[in-house]
């Protein structure tokens, strides 16, 4: 009884170990991806109610937008990589949207977001002549990017989508 019990404790033992050995040794640490920390060029936009947009530039080509998530600004797409990245193929334009980064009011003050953020998007690229873009958005941009694609599909040539989702209606 006691030695069978000792046996059965000892065998459990053993497999919780090995398991957690085999578990350790199937994981690896992702390799570290350097901040990106230039290249790109800060402009400002001032749109016709006097807000002033900052936005990032870099690339040439066919021209994607980049809208950032919530509390979130237009650097982050160029600090963790894929501003640049996409910038070795086309042209991206990251916009800091009202009530983020260094956009501000006529006032100089920074703006409350508003329900037609995506309007902001639309009259960004008709000043900077692009009739077309790859658009897309992170979160609050997701849903930025969303509204503008069930709004204005003509101004896409694609649309991404990251940490958010499009909503499905039945029909």
């Amino acid at each position: 009884g006691s030695m069978r019990r000792l046996a059965m404790l000892v065998a459990i033992f053993v497999t919780v170990l090995s398991l957690q050995r085999v578990a350790l040794a199937q994981v690896q640490e992702l390799p570290m991806v350097p901040m990106a920390t230039g290249g790109w060029q800060e402009k400002f936009w001032t749109h016709a109610d006097g807000t002033k947009f900052h936005y990032f530039e870099m690339g040439t080509a066919t021209p994607d937008i980049l809208i950032h998530g919530s509390g979130g600004t237009a650097l982050n797409w160029m600090q963790n990589g894929f501003g640049p990245s996409i910038a070795k193929t086309n042209r991206v334009l990251a916009i800091d949207m009202r009530g983020h980064g260094q956009t501000v009011g006529p006032d100089g003050k920074r703006q409350r977001r508003t329900p037609n953020m995506d309007l902001d998007v639309i009259a960004f690229m008709d000043a900077m002549g692009i009739k077309r873009a790859h658009i897309g958005g992170f979160s609050m941009g997701g849903a930025i990017t969303a509204q503008l694609l069930a709004r204005a599909p003509e101004w896409f040539i694609s649309a991404h989508f990251g940490g958010s989702g499009v909503r499905e209606d039945e029909g």
